[in-house]
């Protein structure tokens, strides 16, 4: 690709983002006054306060903990190979990844102890194929029984606005407990986040318009994406769909990494890798 390709190519991307997310504002205005009709006497949303702005500066703060929490870990990785002799000269990245998920959107059994954390991007066709045609088999099979817990990581491309307003969207949508219904939308028919349907499927989703567009505006989990997006990037994991499969400890927040591959895996792939894992001898079920 040419270098003006390439850049014509970023400033359409971030041209969508901005369409995309003027569009969600500004069609969410009636969308605001119908539910304001509908209940009077609700109050209307405060101005941001001093104590959501610390709230805010909270929820940074817990995301450098984590961070700090998953860099704690591999050190003691390293501390103990180091104690066993088997640092090499050139020492190379270690066999497996913890990754901290407390707070993380997930489904499936709260006390499993065993996860599928799915990298992916809204506007993703892959990503879009794989929710279609695969994850409904590992669901009816492993995530509805509670057997396993399957959690969502954002890897938007950094180039394209519109998947980042939509990874944002998503979030914002978490705020209000419907996470997975705003992901399933947006995977379904990524079209519909666009103009006056935004407002139709916001409100079909029971989500709170004034509530929803505040958070749009505020940006607060852009750097929440980017974070995931890094800790991708340092698992070597560069594109989507991408998976991590491994074990959650005690806690329920850290899953040390059995397996991480990238692409739209078959169903196949998965129940041979998670039955195995889910059955101690190592006998696959029927």
């Amino acid at each position: 690709m040419s270098l003006l390709a390439s850049v014509s190519t970023r400033v359409v991307s971030v041209s969508r983002g901005k369409v995309l997310r003027a569009a969600v504002i500004g069609t969410l205005a009636w969308a605001s006054l119908a539910q304001g009709i509908a209940e009077p006497s609700k109050p209307t949303a405060a101005a941001p306060t001093v104590e959501s702005l610390q709230r805010q500066v909270d929820e940074l703060g817990e995301g450098q903990k984590l961070l700090l929490e998953e860099i704690a870990a591999l050190r003691r990785l390293l501390q103990e190979t180091q104690g066993r002799g088997e640092v090499a000269a050139h020492p190379e990245p270690p066999p497996f990844f913890t990754l901290n998920v407390r707070g993380e959107p997930f489904r499936g059994g709260t006390n499993a102890r065993v996860a599928v954390v799915a990298f992916s991007d809204f506007n993703c066709s892959f990503c879009a194929q794989f929710e279609k045609e695969t994850f409904p088999r590992i669901d009816e099979r492993y995530v509805r029984t509670g057997r396993i817990k399957y959690l969502f990581r954002d890897l938007p491309d950094r180039a394209d606005a519109d998947a980042l307003a939509k990874a944002e969207a998503a979030r914002c949508a978490g705020e209000q407990g419907r996470f997975w219904e705003m992901h399933d939308q947006l995977f379904a028919d990524p079209l519909q986040f666009a103009g006056e349907n935004v407002a139709r499927h916001i409100l079909k989703l029971g989500i709170d318009a004034p509530k929803f567009a505040a958070c749009l505006e505020s940006h607060r989990y852009r750097e929440p994406i980017r974070r995931s997006t890094a800790i991708a990037s340092r698992m070597g994991i560069h594109g989507t769909p991408a998976f991590l499969v491994g074990t959650i400890d005690a806690s329920g927040d850290v899953i040390q990494s059995v397996k991480v591959f990238t692409g739209a895996e078959s169903f196949e792939t998965f129940r041979a890798l998670l039955d195995g894992m889910l059955q101690p001898s190592g006998k696959a079920e029927k």
